[in-house]
């Protein structure tokens, strides 16, 4: 268990307090089938300006450690013939912060940003402070041609829609401090797992999900009808939607409201489980679940808002998936005694 004490967001609709505006809104960022961040000269400077928002002017303990994430990395300067270290995103932003405790670079598709959290949860029996970062810019030739060469991409991003075609690639960074101390949001436990089935396609039954959801709903001492809120991966696939869709309407018989913001933001990749953890936050601390931006004709029996609603919710849960089979789910908490 670990208290937020900070965090912050960046996205294609600006930084955390315009996305959460804009979001509530139900407005998009979503042009010509892309979610493009603007301002930023590279990678480098999108995930510092989001690790200094959510670090602040506090001074750091001496026994802090980061975690930094992204799924594609430097791909754009890649593409572009330059030379970068594998390394050379979570070496840039220790050195920035001057941290000279545990530094630990990670990539697991899109499951990265809620792995960048599971890692700071297992830190944190040996230090007191971890901070978390993730960031991907994969808006490149390579990367458009890679994602509509498996017909994965669509104009625009309807989730858990019966008009779904696709994802929509976006870009963004997020950061997170968790501290063994503190008060206010608690991250109460994780669960993991792989589907060891397929490359890019989710295991059909969907049972890897529910073991990585019932090991973070064990961890956290948390029942599946004390869950209000749920945070889906939802990124308006016809296939992973459906397995999706069909776990979460087994496990939640109770309907819990189910939050989804590609529609919004588009699939930022590494980056996008983080930033719906930062929104996860959010939504615990106003008691408002967001709008499923895109939303049209639902395609599943869920609980899924088309405006924002005010709400009574303690426990969150933030799920996300990836290539490669990865499956996590991160439990948020804000009511005593958890």
């Amino acid at each position: 268990m670990a208290w937020v004490t900070g965090f912050s967001c960046i996205t294609a609709l600006g930084n955390t307090q315009t996305t959460w505006q804009k979001l509530m809104e139900g407005k998009t960022a979503i042009r010509s089938g892309l979610a493009s961040v603007e301002g930023y000269n590279n990678l480098e400077s999108l995930l510092w300006a989001a690790v200094r928002e959510a670090v602040g002017s506090r001074n750091l303990p001496a026994d802090c450690a980061l975690v930094v994430g992204s799924s594609r990395h430097y791909q754009a300067d890649l593409e572009a013939g330059k030379w970068v270290l594998p390394a050379q995103l979570s070496g840039l932003i220790a050195a920035w912060l001057g941290i000279r405790g545990m530094v630990v670079g990670l990539s697991c598709a899109c499951a990265t940003g809620n792995w960048v959290l599971i890692r700071a949860l297992e830190l944190l029996e040996e230090c007191s402070m971890v901070v978390v970062a993730c960031a991907d810019r994969a808006i490149t030739p390579l990367s458009i041609g890679g994602f509509r060469q498996m017909g994965a991409l669509a104009e625009s991003c309807h989730p858990f829609s019966q008009e779904r075609r696709g994802m929509v690639l976006g870009e963004g960074a997020a950061a997170m401090v968790l501290e063994a101390q503190g008060s206010g949001i608690k991250v109460l436990g994780w669960g993991c797992t792989n589907d060891a089935s397929h490359i890019t396609t989710p295991q059909r039954s969907g049972e890897t999900i529910k073991i990585a959801i019932d090991r973070c709903l064990k961890m956290s001492k948390v029942t599946p009808d004390q869950v209000d809120l749920v945070f889906a991966h939802g990124t308006a696939t016809a296939y992973n939607d459906q397995v999706e869709g069909q776990v979460l309407a087994e496990i939640f018989p109770h309907q819990p409201w189910v939050c989804a913001v590609k529609g919004a933001l588009g699939h930022s990749l590494g980056a996008a489980s983080l930033i719906e953890a930062v929104l996860c936050v959010l939504m615990l601390q106003h008691q408002i679940v967001l709008p499923v931006v895109g939303l049209v004709t639902p395609a599943f029996h869920l609980r899924l808002p088309r405006k924002w609603e005010a709400i009574k919710a303690s426990i969150a849960l933030n799920l996300s998936f990836g290539f490669g089979g990865q499956n996590t789910a991160v439990c948020f908490g804000n009511r005593a005694g958890f």
